[in-house]
């Protein structure tokens, strides 16, 4: 058994005061993971020296991923609005290798290899404020589309003589979500708060596989 793995990632992060009441704030990275595992099974005979190879597997990932994301808060209508952005990206292509040694003529072999694309993107908004003076309110809303692409498929050969590749899979989901809440926290007594909420969400899921479409709110 072999394994092996390589991570480097490099980020950065802003900030900036541009008044009492006024700050800016931003964050971006960048992530690398590459892995390699290796397994191989080995038959021993007593009498002979080394093994004879039974079974190999192996696997690879070569990963890549990003964020950035970023928020502004400034006074607005005798309160503060604070407004917040985030995208997010992940590239993950994937292979693995079985082979399998039956006997010097028999030598059967199976490959996958698969992509795998997620995003996710937000926008969100929160004004808040306070009002008589123990009473905090935060009126927020938020849009969020998050996606998952995966392309997949598997070969095989025997006697690693010319491959058989099966369909293509490609699949894709997707959901779009809308939100908003508006909190009331209010101070009763000390070291006593009541807090009141309410909140509303829609969200769409779609769907596709091979070409095949579903879509449902």
């Amino acid at each position: 058994v072999d394994n092996r793995d390589f991570a480097p990632g490099i980020s950065l992060d802003l900030t900036r005061r541009l008044s009492a009441s006024e700050l800016l704030r931003f964050h971006a990275e960048y992530n690398l993971f590459d892995y390699v595992g290796e397994e191989t099974s080995l038959l021993f005979d007593p009498d002979e020296r080394g093994g004879i190879p039974l079974t190999e597997f192996e696997f690879r990932e070569d990963e890549w991923n990003a964020t950035i994301n970023g928020d502004y808060e400034f006074p607005l209508a005798g309160g503060a609005l604070k407004l917040i952005g985030i995208w997010r990206f992940e590239n993950s292509p994937i292979a693995s290798r079985f082979t399998e040694f039956l006997s010097n003529d028999d030598i059967r072999q199976t490959r996958f290899e698969q992509v795998a694309d997620e995003e996710e993107f937000i926008l969100r908004g929160e004004l808040s404020g306070t009002f008589r003076r123990n009473t905090q309110w935060q009126l927020s809303v938020e849009r969020a589309r998050n996606t998952l692409d995966v392309a997949s498929q598997t070969f095989s050969a025997t006697n690693l003589d010319g491959e058989i590749a099966s369909p293509r899979d490609i699949s894709f989901v997707g959901e779009e979500r809308y939100q908003g809440n508006l909190t009331l926290s209010r101070s009763v007594a000390e070291g006593w708060d009541v807090q009141a909420s309410l909140g509303a969400e829609y969200s769409t899921l779609s769907q596709t596989s091979n070409g095949r479409v579903l879509e449902e709110p």
